[in-house]
């Protein structure tokens, strides 16, 4: 694909309706999911109900609890420096972001950071659920004869699976609490605690109809974007540290404008002074750039063959 052929391709919902890759879409078995949905307006109506929470404004409410993980991360890694021992950063990452998103998301963390090792397991589940999508996309079939089978054969069968329905049956119950929570009379204080958290504001949504608040669909919304969440931003942090680490004039030119930031201050920065350096903004931009190639899922394989431009 050359970049004159990109514009008739991908284009707004204002110019065409384009329903995602069946194929493709199918591979996660979360098809209530809106990275699993198909059909554009319905994709849409789900999108759409998580757009607030992925918000500037929604973002900068949430920062208190992103910055309490992170420092709790910066006390492990100076304990690891201080003990001479090296750090995997994929597995920190990953431990950062999985509580991140466990806390924005249900209000509780999975206290992955506080695991020895940073819960090099919860890393190693990830990669074998994201591995085997490649597979699901080919055979769809098989994550029905798992929820058919009796659960003690599958996990006999399958023990990655047994760590996987764990999870779901996890995030089933919190869905369930928070669903009562507000189907009933509760504390206004915790309300508005709460109405910040992702879960609450997709029961919340006036963007979503009752069936699409079903405790099915919510979790296989919630299970996508904790594992979206989870690995791919862990591996864009350690794509961009290790480049930042392994060449010294751009580590040392970051840190003289991180020192300029703070010594200008007398709090500790938030998002938005950081979003106001430009070189910390351009080697964000870089992270993102390296951090993946080519992606499956926007294949505008329907739109090639089977629509008229």
């Amino acid at each position: 694909m050359t970049p004159n052929s990109i514009t008739p391709f991908y284009v707004g919902s204002s110019v065409r309706r384009t329903n995602k890759w069946a194929w493709s879409a199918r591979m996660f078995g979360t098809q209530t999911a809106s990275i699993g949905t198909v059909d554009h307006d319905i994709h849409r109506v789900r999108r759409s109900a998580l757009n607030a929470y992925f918000s500037k404004r929604s973002i900068s409410s949430l920062e208190p609890r992103i910055q309490g993980h992170v420092d709790k991360l910066i006390i492990h890694l100076k304990e690891w420096r201080g003990a001479g021992k090296s750090v995997n950063l994929v597995d920190a990452f990953t431990a950062l972001t999985a509580d991140i998103v466990g806390d924005c998301g249900f209000g509780s963390s999975y206290g992955i950071l506080d695991r020895v090792d940073f819960g090099k397991g919860w890393h190693t589940f990830l990669m074998e659920l994201s591995r085997n999508t490649h597979l699901m996309k080919q055979f769809p079939w098989i994550y029905d004869i798992l929820r058919m089978l009796p659960r003690r054969l599958v996990y006999f069968l399958h023990p990655l699976t047994r760590r996987l329905f764990r999870l779901q049956d996890e995030i089933e119950e919190r869905i369930r609490a928070a669903q009562a929570r507000h189907a009933g009379q509760t504390d206004d204080k915790e309300c508005e605690t709460r109405q910040i958290l992702m879960l609450d504001q997709l029961i919340a949504s006036p963007h979503l109809p009752a069936r699409e608040k079903t405790e099915k669909r919510l979790g296989e919304e919630y299970l996508t974007i904790l594992m979206a969440g989870t690995v791919t931003t862990a591996w864009t942090l350690s794509v961009t540290v290790y480049h930042i680490l392994a060449n010294p004039p751009i580590l040392q030119r970051l840190h003289l404008e991180l020192q300029d930031l703070v010594s200008g201050l007398d709090r500790v920065p938030t998002w938005t002074d950081y979003e106001k350096l430009p070189y910390l903004s351009a080697i964000v931009n870089e992270g993102l750039r390296l951090n993946h190639g080519d992606e499956s899922s926007s294949c505008p394989y329907l739109t090639i063959y089977h629509s008229t431009i």
